[in-house]
């Protein structure tokens, strides 16, 4: 692929105790290559081509995606342009190019309701070459072909009983995963990747709107917390941020993704790789979230962190392992 490249994960989520799945949810990220910083157009996100994939139901199982795939070459190689259309994105392919459009934003006008990706995406790079789709969707079907295989050691059932939460929760849902990640081919590692996954409660959505606020920024507090990756030493972190807190009433922890600001009531949230214009990079978190919610209780963030000191004491039980499989392109 000339323009992006695909990763995928398989996920098994943990949340107040427990296992929340023993099948894999799967995600796909779609990142920018060098080559596209090189075209000096401006910048483009082209994570957006993973709805190629999730919005799309004939892509679900390994038995209906390759007659399908087969089918758009097929059409191109016959007709020499194929319309690929779902709720969320529409791909207008010719025998070389690929036009992308933007669906899911197309009636929002305004920064907090989402922005259209074609609207902030340069002209020039909002067409790609029709190789990269093609090949995009031929690396979906060898990874199916690989969850086929049933690649997984999963723990046993565990009853439990888990602490109840001392902090009732008005901002933040989390869960936290073990994932594993998959590219070109064969998996990245065989240890899992552990992180936490952050959103608004159910009332912040209701009032906001769906996707307005988000926290997933806060996820990379976790996995650039080389202090948050074991239980002993989890412990000691969080305890140290207590202590500096009660010393000196204000803590600043800096990742580099995101800066906390934390006093004893609040905590304050910022953007350390955004541009404010959009131009180079996304739009900075704090410009696109509400005023109202850009800070979140203190509180809230120490449950949190405990919550995760018991997530990380279920996988020293034993969590979702994978077996050793090769993969042959």
């Amino acid at each position: 692929m000339q323009y992006f490249d695909a990763f995928y994960s398989c996920i098994f989520y943990w949340k107040d105790g427990e296992w929340l799945n023993h099948n894999p949810k799967i995600s796909i990220t779609i990142y920018n290559k060098d080559s596209v910083k090189k075209l000096k157009l401006g910048y483009a996100d082209y994570s957006i081509l993973g709805k190629v994939i999730v919005y799309n139901q004939a892509l679900d199982q390994l038995e209906t995606a390759v007659p399908y795939v087969e089918g758009i070459k097929e059409s191109l190689k016959k007709y020499g342009k194929v319309v690929l259309s779902n709720p969320a994105i529409e791909l207008r392919m010719t025998s070389t190019h690929c036009e992308i459009i933007d669906l899911f934003h197309t009636k929002y006008k305004t920064l907090e309701q989402g922005v259209n990706w074609n609207t902030i995406t340069p002209k020039g790079l909002q067409t790609i070459p029709t190789s990269d789709i093609i090949e995009l969707l031929d690396d979906w079907i060898l990874f199916l072909k690989t969850l086929a295989e049933d690649p997984w050691i999963l723990p046993e059932p565990v009853t439990c009983n888990p602490r109840k939460k001392e902090v009732k929760m008005n901002y933040l849902d989390y869960k936290f995963s073990s994932s594993y990640g998959w590219k070109s081919g064969k998996w990245a590692d065989t240890e899992s990747h552990y992180i936490a996954r952050v959103n608004p409660v159910w009332d912040i959505i209701r009032v906001a709107g769906e996707g307005c606020v988000v926290y997933d920024i806060l996820n990379s507090f976790f996995y650039d917390r080389k202090e948050l990756r074991k239980v002993d030493t989890s412990i000691q972190y969080i305890h140290g941020i207590r202590k500096e807190l009660e010393e000196k009433g204000e803590v600043v922890i800096v990742t580099d993704m995101v800066l906390l600001k934390i006093n004893k009531e609040y905590v304050e949230i910022l953007d350390m790789l955004c541009d404010p214009t959009g131009k180079e990079a996304p739009m900075c978190w704090e410009i696109l979230t509400p005023e109202p919610f850009r800070r979140i209780p203190t509180k809230e963030l120490f449950q949190m962190l405990e919550d995760w000191v018991e997530f990380l004491r279920a996988l020293e039980r034993g969590g979702p392992r994978l077996k050793v499989v090769t993969v042959t392109k």
